[in-house]
């Protein structure tokens, strides 16, 4: 009898030594699966941060270029305007009395 019983018992060891195994192998192809997938998801999040630090970055070239160009506009108006001033003490010698006068003022200005 006893024999039988440690028999028993060793089948039962045996088949929950299977079931365990059994369910590790599965826990292990899941985690498997379920991990390729997170890499897959992430490699596409990657993909696409990359992609918007690209736009980003030509977008910043785009509008640098266009600083650039505003800003040496800028430059030139202001010489511009520094050469009127300098021309504008020219015609302050005399002062303007009628609308004659300032219209022949604005005209010799635009002359020079």
């Amino acid at each position: 009898m006893e024999d039988v019983l440690t028999q028993k018992i060793g089948n039962y060891i045996k088949l929950f030594a299977i079931a365990v195994l059994s369910i590790l192998l599965f826990y292990n192809v899941y985690e498997n699966n379920r991990s390729k997938e997170q890499l897959k998801q992430s490699t596409k999040t990657a993909d696409s941060l990359e992609a918007l630090i690209n736009k980003y970055e030509f977008d910043y070239t785009v509008l640098k270029n266009h600083a650039n160009e505003l800003d040496s506009l800028i430059k030139i108006r202001k010489d511009s305007i520094l050469i009127i001033r300098k021309k504008f003490y020219v015609y302050r010698d005399k002062e303007i009395k009628n609308p004659d006068e300032a219209t022949k003022y604005i005209i010799n200005f635009l002359k020079d």
